[in-house]
């Protein structure tokens, strides 16, 4: 989790490894073409100020991305405040866990590869392969967790996503 000093949009160094990560996701994965930083915040404090609390440190995130080489075209920020709550808002581990950053890819290149294996040798022969840019809306609601089916990207190979 991305940890932020207190009400402040500074992004604490202790997340510093987190998102060094992240910009080493962005630039070993070219396939990756936008990412949605969306910012949210608990219920604590007026509405108004989660809103832009939860702005300012989706943008503290793109910055800090941006800053360490990573192309501003490839993401988007925006905060939320309280939407989208993914825990109970009345208890402090729910406020905690409804004070976060996501990130979502939003737009990515993904290659299909259809494969045949000669009953004989065992060998693998590639029969077909498609590439295609799938894009998605970034939302605000926690995406659902479903198996995805068998896609490659470029250079791996046969590897699910």
């Amino acid at each position: 989790k991305i940890q932020f000093d207190y009400d402040q949009a500074t992004i604490n160094p202790v997340s510093f490894s987190l998102l060094d990560e992240v910009v080493a996701t962005f630039k070993n994965n070219p396939q990756i073409k936008k990412v949605s930083i969306d910012g949210f915040a608990s219920a604590d404090g007026s509405a108004q100020h989660n809103k832009i609390l939860s702005d300012q440190r989706a943008r503290s995130v793109m910055a800090y991305l941006v800053e360490h080489g990573v192309d501003p075209a490839r993401l988007t920020a925006e905060g939320h405040g309280v939407e989208s709550p993914i825990a109970d808002n009345s208890t402090p581990e729910g406020r905690e866990k409804n004070r976060r950053v996501e990130l979502n890819i939003v737009e990515q290149t993904v290659t299909t590869t259809k494969v045949e294996i000669d009953p004989k040798t065992g060998a693998e022969k590639v029969v077909d392969t498609k590439t295609a840019t799938e894009s998605k809306q970034p939302t605000a609601e926690p995406a659902a967790m479903t198996k995805p089916e068998k896609q490659t990207t470029p250079g791996s190979k046969g590897v699910s996503q």
